[in-house]
Parts: C-alpha cells; structure tokens; sequence
C-alpha cells in the first residue's frame, strides 16, 4: 500500500476524482486498471479501495487527454503516459516506495518465521522447565525428610561401634 504523498497531501476518494473529471466510478476504475497494468501505482489502503492524490488526478487527466488526442490504444496511451509520469516524476517515489514495500513485506515475513521458531523453542523450554522443578523439590523433600532418620543412624552406629570397643 504505498503511500507516494508528501507528508502534507491528503488522498481523495474515487468520488471526488470522479467529480473533478466528470468520469463516471467505472471509467474511472477501468483508467485506473489500465494505468495501473501499464506500471502506474495506485494507493490503495487496508480496505483494498484505490485512494488517490494530487499526482494521481494529473496522471489521469493526462492519460485522458493522450487517449483522446492522439488516437492511441488506451494501453499504448497508458504506456505513453507511465513512461511521462516517470521522466516526470510523477510516479518514481511510487516505483521505489513498491519496491522498498516488497522488500519490507519479505522482511516482515523472515521475522514472522523467526518468532514462531522462537516461540516453540520458548514452548519446549518451558514444558522442560515444569518438568523439572518438580523433580527437584521431590527429591528434595526426600532428602529432607530422610536426614533426620540418616543422623539418627549413623549416630547409633558411632556409638555403637563406641560401645563395643569399651
């Protein structure tokens, strides 16, 4: 979803595009498909809706303008128009904010992949971990309650072996 606007631009709904064009919503669509097919990006937010911004309205006016003007196919006045955006930099923070996106969207995904790695080893430690105090205190409460009656023993049999002596 990139975002190709400066700080200080605000997007406007397909509506308002259409208004300021007087397109109707589907041409509008088909444009921006077809723009969009000829490596124009588009904005689009988490909702899967096409927002556009300022550059997007030039790109457009253009791309209608050569359609009509030129007698081109509307994908070679796409192609014609993509190819104007770019030397004009129209689209070019758009081009390498999408690359940039991908790259960001392929990190995303290997830190994804750690963490679930990291949480099974976390799984694992922790289902050792319960296991082992357990043992632990078991054996301890073993001890201690067997060194009183050890002490007893090894007392008697000192003294015995005292008093055998004697």
């Amino acid at each position: 979803m990139p975002n190709h606007a400066l700080p200080n631009q605000t997007f406007m709904n397909p509506g308002d595009v259409c208004s300021m064009l007087n397109l109707k919503k589907s041409t509008l669509d088909a444009y921006a498909a077809i723009l969009k097919n000829a490596g124009y990006p588009f904005h689009v937010n988490p909702k899967g809706e096409r927002l556009y911004f300022h550059k997007d309205v030039i790109v457009m006016k253009r791309f209608m303008e050569v359609k009509k003007n030129q007698h081109l196919t509307v994908e070679q006045a796409a192609n014609e128009v993509v190819s104007w955006a770019k030397d004009n930099d129209m689209a070019g923070t758009v081009i390498e904010k999408e690359d940039a996106k991908q790259q960001h969207s392929d990190e995303i995904q290997d830190l994804k992949e750690t963490i679930e790695k990291q949480n099974e080893l976390l799984q694992e430690l922790s289902a050792k971990l319960d296991r082992q105090p357990r043992s632990r205190k078991s054996s301890e409460t073993k001890k201690t309650a067997a060194t009183p009656q050890d002490k007893k023993k090894s007392n008697k049999s000192i003294f015995d072996l005292f008093s055998k002596k004697e």
